[in-house]
Order: structure tokens, then sequence, then C-alpha cells
């Protein structure tokens, strides 16, 4: 009889993050398979949104010229189309591939705890060094550029978040203008993750809308709220042309023409579609639903502006990944753990705005339920 061959992962597999978006794929999945409801409180997506579709195809070449027109239209940024934008089949793929694009083994990258788990994917992948560092509700989660000095040294990349997920923190263009200084001064690279600033029409949490920020780094954005998780989201990497043209060429290798959705695009109903005042709507709505029920069992939490989720504090004693467990297992209602964003996530989780009225009705009517009076104690 064979034997059979024995295969051993890469130690570079070992020490990706682990996936919380797996884990309550799989938690989903069983729960269904047992014929039990559960509201997903943890996605963040909108799958009532459809993207127009064309009559033709374009080609990369009039894509990059039409992102260009809507950021020049919805934002005032002017950009070189050909040099410094780089349309993204799934701007998930992109926020992976860009270290490797970048970074050498042994690399420094700054990475802020707390941060989207997916960035930690590229950055291991590619044999960078990850430092750390805190963002703190008192500083309305920005970093504090005096503290990174000493980490910034050598490093090659700082990867930011603003408008901020989890937390829903915006960063003003006067911390934007402090940064590009602080990069120029330690050549340091600076690459802001712009996902989530198509919810508001406020674009003043955009580094790109800066002055000199392109001289030291650029955008990832998305064109389309996200839909499905499981689907690609349409998106673009603006700003400075090294930084275009390293993560163009890496991913020509893995995308060798523009995807359909891409290139299916109906451009002039997208410029013209009000994608600010629907986040904005859905926003608002969800809030004002949840706002009397959760100040009733004694939550406090900052109104978000640009993100559709709430960044809530975890009850009582409880710890993050204990309360999830709770609420999972007493009401059937999934929300995400703070720590599936880093340590300083600790005492806290994230909830989506973005299910219907009718499902954030029935969780807080689960919530009520299982709950009684106040869930919220003041920490000893």
């Amino acid at each position: 009889m064979r034997k059979q061959i024995i295969v051993e992962r890469a130690e570079r597999v070992h020490r990706l993050p682990p996936s919380f978006v797996s884990q309550a794929e799989g938690i989903l999945r069983r729960a269904k398979e047992r014929g039990k409801e559960v509201l997903d409180l943890a996605r963040c997506e909108d799958p009532e949104w459809d993207l127009p579709l064309g009559d033709g195809l374009a080609t990369e070449s009039q894509v990059r010229q039409e992102i260009g027109l809507m950021l020049r239209e919805k934002r005032g940024i002017n950009l070189h189309p050909q040099r410094e934008i780089l349309p993204l089949p799934d701007l998930r793929q992109g926020l992976i591939l860009l270290p490797l694009a970048l970074l050498n083994p042994g690399d420094k990258a700054l990475l802020p705890d707390l941060a989207n788990p997916l960035y930690r994917v590229g950055l291991t992948l590619s044999g960078a060094t990850i430092e750390t560092f805190p963002l703190w509700e008192r500083n309305d989660y920005l970093p504090n550029l005096g503290q990174l000095e000493e980490l910034s040294s050598g490093a090659k990349l700082l990867v930011l978040n603003y408008p901020h997920n989890p937390t829903g923190a915006v960063a003003d263009p006067a911390f934007f203008k402090e940064l590009i200084g602080f990069a120029q001064d330690h050549n340091l690279l600076v690459l802001n993750d712009f996902s989530y600033g198509g919810w508001s029409s406020n674009s003043t949490s955009s580094f790109l809308g800066i002055p000199g920020a392109k001289g030291v780094g650029g955008e990832i954005g998305a064109i389309a709220p996200p839909g499905d998780l499981l689907s690609p989201q349409p998106g673009y990497l603006a700003g400075n042309r090294e930084l275009v043209s390293a993560l163009g060429a890496l991913l020509r290798e893995f995308s060798p023409s523009l995807s359909g959705s891409l290139s299916r695009l109906s451009w002039e109903t997208l410029r013209g579609y009000d994608l600010g005042g629907k986040g904005r709507s859905i926003i608002s709505e969800r809030i004002d639903l949840l706002s009397e029920e959760l100040y009733r069992l004694g939550w406090r939490f900052r109104r978000p502006i640009s993100t559709p989720f709430l960044w809530l504090q975890t009850p009582g004693h409880y710890t993050s990944r204990g309360f999830v467990h709770s609420l999972f297992r007493r009401a059937r209602v999934l929300v995400v753990p703070g720590p599936a964003y880093g340590e300083k996530g600790e005492g806290f989780l994230r909830v989506s705005l973005t299910p219907s009225p009718e499902v954030i009705k029935e969780a807080l009517s689960r919530f009520s339920l299982h709950f009684g009076r106040r869930i919220h104690r003041r920490r000893s």
C-alpha cells in the first residue's frame, strides 16, 4: 500500500491572523443547518445595491478616465488618470496585494491597533515586520504622531483607515496636513483606506483631498458600497504614481484584463447617484431605530457620521467575546467582538447598521427579552 504524502503548510500561512469573517460564516452555516434563525448584525453590506450596468464594454484606459472624473466632480481631486489611478476589480484584493508590491521580508510597516484584520494578511504574506501603535478614544481614535516618532525609524509604510473601521472615527484636514509633514520628514509612505468614504457627502476625511498627499502616498476607495460579502467590490487606488505603478505591475499578474463588473459599469449613472445621501439616510434611519432602546438598556455611543456601524462598549463585566457568545447563545444575534480588530478592541463590540429595519427591530426585541432591564452596568 502506498503511503499518503504529508502536506505541510508554509509558515506564512500559519502566521495569518484568525478571520472573524470565516468564523461568522461557519456560525451562520451551522445555525442554518439546525433550523435556527440568526439575526446577522456583524456584516456591513448593502444587499439592495445593484451596480448600474451600461450597454458597452469600457477599456481600462476609459475606466481610469471615469474614476478620475468622479474624483474630480465629487471630491475636487485632480489626478492624472493613467499614472495616478488604478482600477481594482476587488478593493480587498488590492489591500492584500499592495504590501506584496512594496515591501521586502524584514521591512517595517506601521499598523494601528485598532484596524481591519485584512491589512495583516498582506503584510504577513510579504514577510514585513509589523509594528502596531494604539488608537485611543480619548484622542478621537487618531494616531498620536509624537508617539510615532520612535516607531517610525526605518519604517517604509504606514497604513491608516479613515473613516475608521470599526470605531467610525473620521480624520480632519488639520490631522492629515500634520501627517503629510510627518511622512515627508520620515520618508514614510502612507496608505489610507477610504473604503467607507462614500457613505457620506462629507469628504473632509479624505487624505487624498489634502494638498501634498499624493507626494507621500495614496488612497484605496470603493466605487460602490459592499453588496454580498463574498462578491468582489470594485474600487480604485489613487495617488502617488510609484504606488499606483507598483500595485499595477503585480495586479496584472493576477487579473490580466479588467473584470467584467468594472468594464460594464454605467459611469454616467454612478456619477449622478447620490451615494452619500443614501448612506446618510441608511445611517440616520437605523440609528433612530436603535437609539431609544440602546439608551434604555444603558448604552452610550457616538452617532456615526460616515460609517454604517456602531462601536459599543461591552456591558457589565463581560469580555467582548464573552458577551458576543452570550448574545448569540441566548438571543441568536451575531455581532463582532472588538478584539477582532486588535488588542485595544477588548471591552467593545461592533454592530452593523446595514440590515433592514425589520431585522434591527427584531434584534432589539430579542435584546429586551433576553437581557431584561439595563444590561449596562458602571464598571468598577
